[in-house]
């Protein structure tokens, strides 16, 4: 929670109260659903209406929400476990329960009460969807309720603390091992694991359908192949933070030379060995086309352990493509997205 607390009442005995910070989201999901959303399903509308019902379907979220932590607090009642209060903010809502639980059985029905009420939720709105065919808004508000409801109870079960899936997949690994803090232990880690892939799944998406040439970064840093490392270092490494180099002989590229290649040679060796002697000969050289997926080369890169590959094309060099560069492109797609 990040601000004042307001107190909006008690539902059967349970204090909701609603953060400051809720306006901040509120507002946020009403503009928009009535600038983005509502327009483009729903065309011909007036504009008021619109605002309207992105104010009417962003309190009806929260209410889901609120129903959400309800199930989770009523649940943990039941079996014994006091329910101080449910506050509402804004990365959604919290139950803030007295002490833990004292089995896995009661673990897992508390934790799992949030995502099926989510469910059953979405599985009520898509019901009453058919029966409002015929009233726009109605359709509109209960089509919207029907998804995101389905998307907070699916995301609430991914296997990753403090989301509730975490908390489900303790108590299984609690029930199998018969030990609550090794179960803690194994639950954090495949968590940590889990949203890993989905924060790496996201960044693939992102890439789906762009280019290498929209992210590589033209021309490349080339040296003579009788270059010594120590000139290297002393005139390209330490002067502009290059990392790696093509190797040319008579405008020929004969190979690449890392860092990393460099880094292995002994240091007194620096003055006498030559790039050509420790570069990665050209036949071995991993490189990509400036028309590749980006996708595609970033799932590449991973695999193969690599930082950066030259661009080529028939033989010839334009441009180099690293991490950094990927991470820049994908910070400009999400600033422009924003």
């Amino acid at each position: 929670m990040t601000g004042r607390v307001i107190p909006l009442g008690r539902i059967a005995g349970i204090p909701i109260r609603l953060d400051s910070s809720w306006f901040l989201i509120f507002a946020l999901v009403t503009w928009t659903l009535a600038a983005g959303y509502y327009p483009a399903e729903f065309k011909g509308w007036p504009a008021w209406e619109y605002w309207v019902m992105g104010a009417a379907t962003a309190a009806m979220f929260f209410v889901s929400v609120l129903l959400h932590e309800l199930s989770h607090s009523l649940v943990a009642r039941r079996f014994g476990t006091s329910v101080r209060s449910i506050t509402l903010f804004i990365f959604g809502g919290v139950s803030q329960l007295g002490g833990g639980t004292t089995s896995a059985t009661r673990e897992f029905l508390i934790a799992a009460a949030g995502p099926a009420a989510s469910l059953l939720l979405a599985a009520l709105f898509w019901v009453f969807e058919s029966a409002a065919v015929g009233v726009a808004p109605a359709l509109a508000l209960l089509r919207y309720l029907a998804y995101i409801n389905a998307m907070l109870g699916l995301f609430n079960l991914i296997p990753g603390f403090p989301l509730d899936g975490g908390r489900v997949f303790k108590a299984i690994v609690w029930a199998v091992t018969h030990d609550a803090h090794r179960a803690l232990r194994v639950a954090g880690t495949v968590g940590n694991a889990a949203m890993s892939e989905i924060q790496g799944q996201a960044i693939l998406e992102i890439l789906m359908g762009h280019k290498v040439r929209e992210a590589m970064r033209p021309g490349y840093a080339s040296v003579p192949a009788g270059r010594t490392l120590q000139e290297l270092v002393d005139g390209h490494v330490l002067v502009h933070g290059q990392r790696s180099f093509l190797v040319e002989r008579d405008g020929r590229v004969l190979g690449l030379l890392t860092l990393q290649r460099i880094t292995k040679q002994p240091r007194p060796s620096w003055a006498v060995v030559t790039a050509e002697e420790v570069m990665i000969p050209k036949a071995e050289m991993r490189i990509t086309r400036q028309d590749a997926d980006l996708r595609d080369v970033l799932e590449k890169m991973d695999r193969d352990g690599v930082n950066q590959l030259p661009v080529m094309e028939n033989g010839h060099a334009l441009g180099t493509l690293s991490r950094e560069d990927i991470i820049g492109f994908l910070r400009d797609q999400v600033a422009q997205h924003r």
